[in-house]
């Protein structure tokens, strides 16, 4: 902590991200991390946790300094994607379109709760339309 930062204190509101209903307005000493001040306000879930703005920018170990007056949201560890490129290969033998369909398409839904009920539903100029009665 710098010299003239230890009388200060920084007041933010964390809320848990899972249940928001559950927010505490704390003051902590400036310096302090973010994740510090979630364990200390006892609102940090038991192992891995991240810190996060309400953008979805994860926090954690920033300063309270930069997030004075703000919310916060505790939650689960944010999981990092991978970097390399993914690309979906077709099964071998499985022939595939080149481009999107083009025309009427049709789905059939199938009842839930009774397999034999089957309706119909096709695209007319971009919208959905169910035609006709169950489908024997």
């Amino acid at each position: 902590m710098r010299g003239n930062d230890e009388g200060r204190m920084v007041r933010l509101t964390l809320s848990n991200a899972v249940d928001q209903t559950q927010k505490i307005l704390v003051e902590v000493p400036a310096g302090t991390s973010v994740a510090q001040a979630a364990r200390d306000a006892g609102i940090a879930p038991q192992g891995s946790f991240d810190v996060f703005t309400p953008g979805g920018e994860a926090v954690t170990q920033a300063s309270v300094d930069q997030h004075r007056d703000a919310v916060l949201y505790v939650g689960p560890q944010k999981v990092a994607g991978g970097a390399e490129e993914f690309i979906l290969e077709p099964e071998p033998g499985v022939e595939v379109a080149d481009g999107p369909p083009v025309g009427p398409k049709t789905v059939v839904f199938v009842s839930a709760y009774d397999s034999t009920v089957r309706h119909r539903s096709s695209t007319r100029r971009g919208s959905w339309s169910v035609t006709g009665s169950p489908l024997s």
